[in-house]
C-alpha cells in the first residue's frame, strides 16, 4: 500500500514508522523540515531491515499529491487548535 501522511506529530510519526516497518511506501510532509528529517534518521536506525526508498519526505503538500498515485490515500495528523491556518493551494495541476 502507498499512504501519505501529513502532520509528524508524536502520532503522526509513530503511525508513519510502523506503516513503513510493515513494508508500506510512506510519502510525508510537514509544516516543518526538521521532524520529518529526524523521522527519516530514526528509520535509518532501526533494528529492521528496510527499504529506505519507501520512505519519501514530499516538498509541499502539491508535490506530495502528485506523486502519489491514483487513487491516493492521505493520512491527516493535525492538531485541533485555533492557530493553524489553512494553507491555499490549487488542484488545477494535479
Amino acid at each position: 500500500m502507498t499512504i501519505a501522511i501529513i502532520g509528524l506529530g508524536k502520532m503522526g510519526s509513530r503511525i508513519a514508522i510502523k506503516l513503513h516497518v510493515e513494508k508500506h511506501q510512506v510519502f510525508v510532509w510537514n509544516r516543518s523540515k526538521a521532524p520529518a528529517e529526524e523521522l527519516q534518521l530514526k528509520i535509518k536506525n532501526l533494528k529492521f531491515k528496510i527499504d529506505e526508498g519507501n520512505f519519501i519526505i514530499a516538498d509541499s503538500i502539491l508535490d506530495l499529491v502528485k506523486k502519489l498515485k491514483s487513487p491516493r490515500v492521505v493520512w491527516l495528523m493535525l492538531p485541533a487548535e485555533k492557530q493553524l491556518k489553512p494553507q491555499s493551494m490549487s488542484y488545477q495541476n494535479i
